[in-house]
């Protein structure tokens, strides 16, 4: 092999853009490519700057003086705002268009491309179903993160990355569009999700306010106390979730332990606190509840937190709030990560891009010709080596166009529907942002092998219910790696993967044999592709820590913006990090891909990015400053008094933006008050001239989009085979060519395809009947193979209803 081809490179060295995008979508994915060594060209007329926000979207890009001074064929892709046909598109060239509604949609779109970002927040459900204490009377609270945005720009970049990849092939660019409206849906997947069918015992324990063991009246009292006391609102979260709430240390500040999904976790929270003796006193058992035999203990069992009875609950919440009292915050997230207990010091988004360890692994990152640090790359790959230096914006520089040949078309081949058709990925992922990152190489083409763990620690909400949308368009099988047998399948599955993804620590990945050295023992070329929770672009004493979501929206400042002031709450518990991580994990494992195929390289790569930068990404805009009082906390309602959510009658909600020379802001409120959704909405046409619209729940949008009348939105009834029915979004989000993408299939339930996958593997049907025999192969759903399904019994063992 030729040792030029194994120096390092940053992976998208040599290709070319032109960004002819004045929106955020298109800035931001520009921006995700000249990270990574793409030369992005901006216009010198083109240029924003007068924003905070520019210098960001800016860095590392070059303005050229005019179109003249620019090769128009030496451009690999172009993107644009909207419906610009300014450029007609060259065969090999690849158009970007970042849009809100897809191409004649009926219901959408009559929606402007640059609408404010805040009504589509409004619709989508981000002012609801994002705020886990609205129960609280507050339905409605506005946030200002940019979430459909960026979701879209990230996505969108996606797209553009696996088209580079095909047109490897085929010589051929293609046309894409990116709407925002389906990025937002994209994030939601888990808050609308509709699943039926499922074992009893199953059937997921609900992320709910209603308790057994906790009255009607009694939780009216302690709703009233919290909602007039943020002291008290604590109190009460802590109690109904003791393993996922802020408490107070010695220093005043708050600690974030996270173990309400997992079993593992949970019981170690209890036994590094030595609250073993206490909890087993209360009543609390350690039960498997994949077994179905434990249903009765659903409402005391450590391994479902969010299940216990209220009794139960208070007593785990009053354990962790005395002890934690003892020690400062950062004092026991230090204990607790050296333990590999999750955790959080909670903290805001200014202590964050000040934190020490940030800057040291360059989440933070110091900017060539700029004064103040800014957010860092949010992807990064071993074959680059060390990265360059972020630079600011480089002003009419000479751009040499020699050397920069379009690719010669392959001969008689078209692109292929999905980009990454022929691609492998053998995904070792569990809870949201792993395996979002798969099922997002299904959409793209790849074929996709979900491995499911042997022995589960995740409950069954993120093992069963939450897969029901994150399965789709896999293939899926169980192993038990400590059954003889085990190890071999996985060779078999690296030794045809191009990409292994994972969401390990380091230490994890070698005693699973995933670590880089034995992948190259089985396959070289395979990409290993890694999600971190605290890690950066350079190494840093955080960069093994574990973590979730939730606890990185409280280390990166998501959490202070959100509740009231000493109340710090969640800005959604999968849909603001989570997904958001798994799409960024698809684009460094399409970069590692396309650096692969470039340099036609015998080694693989190593991929990565972390939930702490998408953490911090969803705040980029708020860099320099943070937005006004009446955007913050828990009766947050917009950025001015007339951009806004206004309550109407009903308990519902409009977003609408009034001018302030047509309309007092108190006597606007007050008339729309009077009025229902409908007549609110009218108000701002006739009266106002101006857009509102409706403030939905996440279920609302999805029962407007159950008809498939959009091409942009489409919630979709899926039969998932034995009984389980799943309904969910169609990937919209992904357009090639003018048409959207749909799901492979419905999601399988975990391991049931596992004679599939081990006789593509090259097993017969002896060996794989010995491969279940042993308990190397786990049945399906960690339950009953298929046949033995067929045959079980209507009924079985009912949980206790809950209050």
């Amino acid at each position: 092999m030729d040792p030029e081809r194994e120096r390092p490179r940053l992976p998208y060295a040599g290709i070319r853009i032109l960004e002819k995008a004045c929106w955020l979508t298109g800035r931001l994915a520009g921006l995700l490519f000249a990270d990574q060594g793409a030369e992005v060209l901006v216009l010198e007329c083109d240029v924003n700057d007068s924003t905070d926000v520019d210098p960001y979207l800016n860095r590392n890009k070059i303005t050229a003086s005019s179109m003249d001074a620019i090769s128009m064929s030496s451009i690999d892709i172009i993107i644009v705002d909207g419906d610009d046909n300014s450029f007609q598109r060259l065969p090999h060239q690849i158009l970007l268009r970042t849009v809100v509604a897809l191409p004649g949609d009926p219901v959408f779109g009559h929606l402007s491309h640059d609408i404010d970002e805040d009504y589509l927040s409004a619709l989508t459900g981000f002012f609801t179903n994002m705020d886990m204490m609205g129960w609280l009377d507050r339905p409605a609270t506005y946030t200002p993160l940019k979430l459909c945005s960026i979701y879209a720009a990230v996505i969108g970049a996606n797209a553009c990355a696996a088209a580079l990849v095909d047109r490897l092939r085929c010589g051929k660019g293609r046309e894409i569009h990116a709407s925002r409206l389906a990025a937002g849906l994209s994030a939601i997947g888990a808050l609308c999700l509709k699943q039926t069918g499922l074992p009893k015992h199953l059937d997921a324990v609900s992320i709910s306010h209603h308790r057994s063991g906790l009255p009607a009246d009694l939780l009216k009292k302690y709703k009233q106390a919290a909602i007039a006391d943020p002291g008290k609102q604590v109190w009460l979260f802590q109690r109904l979730y003791p393993f996922m709430a802020p408490y107070r240390c010695k220093d005043g500040n708050f600690i974030l332990p996270m173990a309400t999904f997992n079993r593992r976790l949970a019981v170690g929270f209890c036994r590094h606190l030595g609250f073993v003796d206490a909890v087993e006193a209360a009543g609390i058992v350690d039960k498997d509840p994949y077994d179905p035999t434990n249903m009765p203990f659903d409402e005391c069992n450590l391994a479902l937190p969010m299940g216990l009875d209220f009794q139960k609950s208070s007593k785990c919440a009053e354990l962790f709030a005395s002890k934690f009292m003892e020690k400062t915050a950062k004092e026991w997230e230090e204990e607790f990560e050296t333990a590999g207990l999750p955790c959080a010091e909670i903290q805001s988004f200014q202590d964050w891009m000040q934190d020490k360890d940030a800057r040291m692994a360059r989440i933070v990152a110091d900017v060539e010709g700029l004064p103040e640090a800014q957010l860092g790359r949010t992807a990064w790959l071993k074959s680059a080596g060390d990265y360059p230096a972020l630079r600011k914006m480089e002003r009419n520089k000479k751009v040499e166009f020699t050397g920069h040949p379009s690719p010669a078309d392959a001969a008689g081949s078209q692109p292929k529907p999905r980009p990454l058709d022929g691609y492998v990925v053998v995904d070792f992922a569990n809870v949201i942002a792993g395996p979002a990152a798969g099922r997002m190489f299904g959409e793209l083409g790849a074929t996709v092998y979900k491995v499911g763990p042997g022995l589960p620690q995740h409950a069954p909400m993120v093992m069963m219910v939450w897969q029901a949308e994150l399965h789709q368009g896999k293939k899926s099988i169980i192993i038990n790696h400590k059954k003889e047998g085990a190890q071999e399948i996985v060779r078999r599955l690296v030794a045809r993967a191009d990409i292994v993804l994972i969401n390990k620590m380091d230490d994890q990945l070698q005693s699973l044999g995933l670590d880089r050295e034995t992948l190259d023992k089985v396959n070289r070329r395979t990409i290993l592709l890694q999600l971190k929770a605290h890690s950066g672009e350079k190494p840093s004493a955080r960069s093994n820590w574990t973590g979730y979501d939730p606890a990185l929206q409280g280390k990166v400042g998501l959490m202070t913006r959100f509740g009231p002031p000493g109340c710090p709450n969640f800005h959604g518990v999968a849909s603001c990090v989570d997904y958001l991580t798994g799409y960024m994990a698809t684009f460094a494992g399409v970069a590692a891909l396309y650096s692969r195929e470039v340099r036609q390289s015998a080694q693989g790569d190593w991929a990565s990015t972390s939930l702490a930068v998408c953490a911090s990404l969803t705040q980029f805009t708020l860099q320099k400053h943070e937005p006004p009082a009446s955007a913050l906390g828990a009766s947050a309602s917009g950025m001015t008094s007339h951009s806004r959510i206004f309550k109407v009658k009903g308990g519902k909600s409009i977003y609408g933006q009034a001018d302030p020379a047509k309309a007092d802001a108190d006597a606007l409120a007050a008339t729309l008050a009077s009025m229902d959704v409908e007549q609110a909405l009218a108000h701002f046409k006739s009266s106002l001239k101006s857009l509102a619209v409706p403030v939905q729940t996440c279920g609302e949008m999805a029962a407007l989009c159950s008809d498939g009348q959009s091409t942009t939105a489409h919630f979709k009834r899926k039969d998932a085979g034995q009984g389980w029915v799943v309904e969910t979004w169609e990937p919209t989000w992904f357009c090639f060519d003018g048409r959207p993408v749909s799901t492979l299939w419905a999601p399988t339930r975990a391991g049931s395809d596992a004679p599939q996958v081990l006789a593509e593997l090259g097993y017969s049907t002896e060996e794989v009947s010995a491969l279940k025999k042993s308990g190397a192969v786990v049945p399906t759903n960690w339950y009953k193979w298929e046949e033995e399904m067929e045959t079980e019994p209507a009924g079985g063992l009912k949980r206790k209803e809950r209050a």
